[in-house]
């Protein structure tokens, strides 16, 4: 259990203590609660829409991507179904790779301080390129994913062959 799921189990504890039967129920019904409807059947309720909502979550962004999906089908299903191999993690599964792979196709690419914040940028840049263009970055992307599984081999071997940086 998370320590978020540990919290609000303390704070619906202290509803519990706090509260008689009756001043829930009495809440429950100025928040919209079915006559009788108790405060477990009433919180599941109320948290259905949401979990259905971030399970449903969108891969579009912004107008841009909107407009495409009716003008440049070809090109949305592309960035698409790239942006769905990221966000699975087989592609670019790193920030360091998404921030590289943005740099490569655009230098002006900001990355942002997360991979969630990159991959919507990343889908950005990529929108406003023509198909060929998108083709050929789409396909040096792998190259970026590789290069994080090699990475620790790198500073290793540079570390060896520096002599290690520390004396005893």
């Amino acid at each position: 259990m998370t320590r978020r799921g540990r919290e609000a189990a303390l704070r619906i504890q202290l509803l519990f203590e706090e509260f008689t039967r009756a001043e829930l129920t009495d809440g429950l019904s100025l928040l919209g609660a079915a006559n009788g409807e108790d405060v477990t059947a009433f919180l599941l309720r109320r948290l259905a829409p949401a979990t259905d909502q971030s399970q449903r979550r969108l891969p579009i962004h912004g107008g841009a991507m909107l407009s495409l999906r009716d003008a440049e089908p070809e090109k949305y299903n592309l960035i698409h179904d790239f942006e769905m191999r990221i966000r699975s993690g087989s592609l670019l599964p790193t920030l360091d790779s998404c921030r590289a792979f943005g740099k490569n196709i655009s230098k002006d690419f900001q990355a942002g301080k997360s991979r969630k914040e990159c991959i919507p940028r990343l889908v950005t840049v990529l929108s406003a390129m023509n198909v060929d263009d998108l083709r050929a970055a789409i396909s040096r992307a792998p190259s970026y994913a590789d290069r994080d599984s090699v990475e620790p081999y790198r500073r290793l071997a540079t570390h060896i062959m520096s002599g290690g940086g520390t004396s005893r």
